[in-house]
């Protein structure tokens, strides 16, 4: 049976603070928390180094996690993608990631985030799969040829 992680509510498929750290750590890369904040006219956004500890408290919604350790704070620049260097993105693990799959499994309810509730759904192997959503809420389908 092949192992496939989806989020099971309406929201977003995330992971929470602990669930990235944990998956970082069975992946082999080190990830550092980074707080989306703005300066004092509210017109430029940048990101700003976080401790682990700070990250645990910041809300979901501006904790974003980077490959990179700077010093300074990274500029969001509108004219240039959304996701700066050194962003680590969830969209960028497979669902099926045999790490990811073990942070689901061993941490339960706390690898998610306040936007999902991830779940494991296991199908049978040789089959061909994509998932599907709707408002964030996610489920498996089997892939099928189609011809025009």
């Amino acid at each position: 049976m092949q192992k496939i992680v989806i989020n099971s509510i309406h929201g977003a498929f995330d992971l929470s603070y602990i669930g990235y750290k944990y998956y970082a750590d069975l992946a082999g890369i080190t990830l550092y928390p980074y707080k989306l904040c703005w300066d004092a006219s509210l017109a430029n956004q940048f990101f700003k180094r976080i401790t682990d500890e700070e990250a645990l408290s910041t809300s979901q919604i501006c904790l974003r996690m980077f490959t990179v350790d700077v010093a300074t704070n990274i500029q969001v620049d509108s004219k240039l993608p959304s996701n700066p260097l050194g962003y680590f993105s969830v969209d960028s693990i497979h669902r099926d990631d045999i790490n990811l799959i073990r942070t689901v499994e061993v941490l339960g309810e706390k690898a998610s985030s306040y936007l999902s509730r991830l779940k494991i759904v296991e199908i049978p192997d040789n089959i061909f799969w994509s998932i599907k959503e709707y408002d964030g809420k996610e489920w498996i389908a089997e892939k099928h040829l189609t011809w025009e």
